[in-house]
């Protein structure tokens, strides 16, 4: 069958820019010879799925395995209407967002802990991998945890980088690869996020770190900046550039958006971990 249109979305045009053409109802694939490595991940996600499945009803342990382990299947429609109508849609999908999300958190962390640059950056670069390789490793994915890396390596080099031309660089290794690789939302969500989180971390951080040590009367400062300041921090930054570009390309923008996020802010990275 050809792909259809729905409302704003061209799913033929999104198929189109992956050589898709056709679809085939009832199809299925078996995995004759899979590596030892791979199977092995794909073994310990789907026990994960059942223990989930195991310990929460529903719509709970469907939105969580979304969220964790990319498998959006167990989603109720129901429930994934309610996060696009009220712009939490980037909660039950591994897209840029999260992987920027939790490379971001790696990178903090390891930084706030004093720990080597190259080991920091090879600890990063190992989460980064295996987290794409568990999650199926979809065109999406990987091209958020292309980014990612980009980023980690930036990072890692002992001279001076500007991450915005890292970023570009990899947009145009993407694109000779698949030249309508720009129009994609994913990697469009992707790459903007990335770049929130270079231009505007630091800034918020600084910010906070100034908040926090203003209202430090009890000692709590450290704590509240290990559980709660990163992570605000990370996704602020990659909210910058995410809200409006989602409003652009879906022509809505939830009026109860910025009061949802600020509830999910605390959580989601929390939950990622």
């Amino acid at each position: 069958t050809t792909p259809g249109t729905w409302d704003r979305f061209s799913y033929s045009d999104y198929l189109a820019r992956s050589g898709v053409f056709s679809l085939m109802r009832d199809g299925i694939i078996e995995i004759v010879t899979p590596t030892d490595s791979v199977s092995a991940l794909i073994t310990i996600r789907q026990q994960a799925a059942d223990h989930i499945a195991a310990a929460l009803p529903e719509p709970a342990g469907g939105l969580l395995t979304g969220i964790l382990l990319g498998d959006e299947r167990g989603i109720a429609p129901e429930v994934a209407d309610a996060f696009s109508v009220s712009g939490a849609a980037h909660v039950i999908a591994i897209s840029g967002f999260n992987m920027v999300l939790i490379s971001g958190m790696v990178i903090g962390s390891l930084r706030r802990l004093h720990t080597p640059r190259t080991l920091a950056a090879v600890i990063s670069i190992s989460v980064i991998l295996l987290y794409t390789i568990f999650v199926g490793g979809s065109a999406a994915v990987v091209r958020a945890a292309l980014l990612c890396l980009l980023l980690v390596i930036a990072e890692a080099l002992r001279r001076k980088t500007y991450t915005p031309a890292s970023l570009a660089f990899a947009a145009i290794l993407l694109s000779l690869h698949n030249p309508t690789v720009l129009w994609d939302v994913g990697f469009q969500l992707s790459f903007f996020a990335a770049l929130g989180l270079a231009t505007f971390s630091e800034p918020i951080s600084k910010r906070v770190d100034l908040l926090l040590g203003l209202a430090d009367d009890a000692g709590v400062v450290p704590t509240i900046r290990v559980l709660i300041a990163e992570p605000l921090i990370t996704t602020l930054a990659v909210a910058i550039f995410i809200i409006p570009l989602t409003a652009l390309h879906f022509g809505s923008l939830s009026a109860v958006m910025p009061l949802v996020n600020v509830l999910i802010i605390p959580v989601q990275p929390a939950i990622l971990i």
